[in-house]
């Protein structure tokens, strides 16, 4: 009885556990990328485009490995991109995730710093997504 009732109580924890890993996850995403909008945006118009194209990317690639290695470090996820690491010297892909979340798009950006995405025109109205894809 006292065994059954401890892992009642295990199991509990560990839904607890899972659930602030996933909200308090997705709060440090929100605060990262906010972070980096405010130094980005004063520093967009002051910059040669070739150079805030390629600082910019590489500071998002930057964030979505600090996002990553975070999740990470909860020992509820882990995330193996060495395949996406291969493809890093590669002129010309399409890379097409198939899942409907963010997260492929960030394992992807956090991998390869050159990349650019493509979406449907209607989800430039909503600013979060707005923000995402500069």
């Amino acid at each position: 009885m006292c065994r059954i009732r401890l892992q009642s109580v295990n199991e509990l924890l560990l839904g607890v556990y899972d659930y602030l890993v996933l909200y308090l996850g997705l709060l440090w995403l929100g605060f990262l990328t906010l972070g980096w909008t405010l130094v980005a945006a004063p520093l967009y118009p002051l910059l040669p485009k070739h150079y805030a194209m390629r600082w910019g990317r590489y500071a998002i690639m930057a964030l979505f490995r600090t996002y990553l290695a975070s999740l990470s470090l909860s020992r509820r996820v882990s995330f193996d991109l060495t395949e996406l690491d291969t493809l890093r010297d590669e002129t010309s892909l399409i890379i097409a995730p198939n899942h409907p979340c963010l997260l492929d798009a960030v394992m992807i950006i956090s991998r390869l710093p050159n990349v650019a995405c493509v979406m449907k025109s209607e989800l430039m109205k909503y600013l979060r997504f707005w923000v995402k894809t500069q």
